[in-house]
C-alpha cells in the first residue's frame, strides 16, 4: 500500500512546487507577510537551535506552511492554481505533519522555512525558489519512511 501512496504524494509535491516557483516568477513583487501570523517556534529559530518536542509546534507549522502556500499561490492571479494548492494542502497535511516528528528532518523543515519566508520579505526570487527546491528534494527522500505511517489513500485524498 505504501509504493502508490509514496507515488501520490511525489506527484502532489511535484504540482505543488510547479505553481509555487510559478507564482514566484510572476509576481514575488506582490508578496506580502501581512496578516500572516509567523509560528512562535519559527520567529526565534536559528540552526542549531534546540528543538521542542513536535506536538508543541507541528500542527501550528504545517497550517502555517499551507497559509504561506496559499498567499505564493495568490501570486499567480489564477484561480485554478490556487485551488489546486488548497487541494493539495488538505492531501498533504498529514505527511507534513509527520515530516515534522522527525527531529532531523523538522530542523531542515524549520531552516528552509525560515529561509523561505526570509528570501520572500526580501523579494529575493532565486533563494525562493532554491529554497522550495530544497524541500521537494527532502520530501522525496523522506516519503518512503513516512508513505507507511499514514491513512489508507481514500481517507488522504492523494
Amino acid at each position: 500500500m505504501s509504493r502508490p501512496v509514496a507515488n501520490s504524494l511525489r506527484d502532489e509535491f511535484g504540482m505543488a512546487r510547479a505553481i509555487l516557483e510559478y507564482s514566484l516568477r510572476e509576481n514575488i513583487a506582490g508578496f506580502t507577510l501581512s496578516g500572516l501570523k509567523i509560528p512562535r517556534i519559527l520567529q526565534t529559530w536559528r540552526p542549531g537551535s534546540e528543538l521542542p518536542p513536535a506536538d508543541e509546534f507541528a500542527l501550528e507549522v504545517a497550517i502555517y506552511q499551507e497559509h504561506l502556500g496559499d498567499r505564493i499561490a495568490a501570486l499567480s492571479c489564477n484561480r485554478k492554481m490556487l485551488q489546486e494548492i488548497w487541494r493539495f494542502n488538505e492531501a498533504t497535511r498529514e505527511f507534513r505533519e509527520l515530516e515534522l516528528t522527525i527531529p532531523e528532518a523538522a530542523r531542515e523543515v524549520l531552516d528552509q522555512l525560515a529561509n523561505l519566508v526570509n528570501a520572500l520579505f526580501d523579494q529575493d526570487r532565486s533563494a525562493a525558489i532554491r529554497s522550495l527546491a530544497h524541500c521537494q528534494n527532502r520530501r522525496y527522500d523522506l516519503v518512503e519512511e513516512i508513505a507507511h505511517k499514514l491513512s489508507p489513500p481514500e481517507a488522504m485524498h492523494a
